[in-house]
């Protein structure tokens, strides 16, 4: 099964006053002994791609907060209610909390699914039209620890403002419904619920679906419409709506967590913080595995020196090296070489896949902590720009 990814918690302004109770929104519904690390990655769902629950912990991952997909849980809720004791115990991750999202972003979403009373979502058994009531039905047996509104984010640069607007008007009514009809079932009276931020590429439809949500009691936001997902992971130049994705979050409180889903690259990553994202998933890591790369950084002294490689090069084929010589993951810590995993790929051995999702997903928490670090110390804008040189 497959469906939870890492998240992370960069918290741009964590140590001003008003962000002090990100930490103990944070502390609520994440692990309550390490609220003072952010950001960090700590979401996940149903399986990181390529590891089981045992193999998840040679990518040294702390329990913490996991993104569960209702896309990879739809096919399974008769079970999960049978079960009745929540998709994370359901899953194997007892120890982890739950935050349940609407799309998974490591896939493309068919456009043209959703309209007014429903969204469509794609799971293994094909599509599913999601109205409020059925999406309600469903996270009373997930009993996630927080949730994402329903919403419609099926635009894109190329939408008119007329299909913009309806997806603002369509998200603000799913969230309408939702906050009152979540009072017909007892195992949701008191989660916390994420708005969607919708507006596509427009600015005043930005602000107003900002405007609107933070008019709602919302626990915090999902930034909706920047990520590119799927196979097309790496095509969003995070620059290019810098200026909109700032606009936006500039209408949202401090003290509410922003939520950024998809595979961002570190060039991404780093702008969307510099924005005031707080919580970005994993995904990134499992997509570069998934397409034979891997992260070859050294995080020495809290500096960062990243290269990403791809695998599958001729190159490779004879590089006795570890991936990262300063590494201490178990790929590497096992001397699995650049040559050897190169073989795996080129055999189509599923290995391969397994030991770059783990060496990438260790890499991409070093990543985190080493922007902690710069946070914490008031170094993150030369530490960004010393990157992007």
């Amino acid at each position: 099964m497959q469906g939870w990814e890492i998240l992370a918690f960069p918290l741009k302004q964590i140590f001003s006053k008003k962000r002090h109770s990100v930490f103990s929104i944070l502390k609520q519904v994440g692990n309550p002994n390490k609220h003072n690390h952010f950001p960090e990655s700590v979401f996940s769902a149903g399986s990181v791609p390529m590891l089981t629950i045992d193999t998840l912990e040679k990518a040294n991952v702390s329990p913490g907060l996991a993104q569960f997909t209702l896309s990879s849980f739809l096919d399974h809720q008769d079970a999960l209610k049978e079960f009745g004791k929540g998709v994370s115990l359901f899953s194997g991750l007892k120890n982890f909390k739950c935050f349940s999202t609407v799309q998974d972003h490591m896939f493309t979403v068919p456009e043209g699914y959703n309209d007014k009373h429903s969204v469509g979502v794609w799971c293994k058994s094909g599509k599913a039209k999601l109205d409020v009531e059925a999406f309600l039905q469903v996270q009373s047996v997930m009993k996630p620890t927080c949730y994402q509104a329903l919403c419609d984010s099926d635009v894109n640069p190329n939408s008119t403002i007329k299909r913009i607007r309806k997806s603002t008007d369509r998200t603000l009514d799913f969230l309408d419904q939702i906050m009152e009809k979540k009072e017909n079932y007892d195992s949701l009276k008191s989660v916390p619920i994420f708005g969607a931020i919708e507006g596509g590429w427009n600015k005043e439809e930005r602000i107003r679906s900002a405007k609107e949500t933070n008019a709602r009691n919302v626990f915090g936001f999902t930034i909706e419409g920047f990520s590119a997902p799927g196979a097309n992971f790496e095509q969003i130049d995070l620059s290019v709506v810098k200026d909109l994705m700032r606009t936006t979050i500039q209408e949202l409180p401090e003290c509410k967590p922003r939520v950024l889903n998809g595979s961002w690259n570190i060039k991404n990553l780093l702008e969307a913080i510099d924005c005031g994202i707080d919580i970005f998933d994993s995904s990134y890591a499992s997509n570069l595995a998934e397409n034979n790369r891997a992260i070859k950084a050294d995080f020495v002294d809290y500096n960062l020196k990243v290269e990403i490689i791809d695998l599958a090069e001729r190159k490779f084929a004879n590089d006795l090296s570890i991936l990262s010589d300063h590494c201490d993951c178990y790929c590497c810590k096992m001397k699995f070489t650049a040559a050897y995993i190169s073989h795996l790929i080129n055999t189509k051995e599923i290995l391969a896949q397994i030991l770059l999702v783990i060496h990438n997903l260790h890499n991409y928490l070093k990543l985190f902590e080493t922007i902690r670090h710069h946070l914490r110390n008031g170094t993150f804008h030369s530490f960004k720009e010393a990157y992007l040189k």
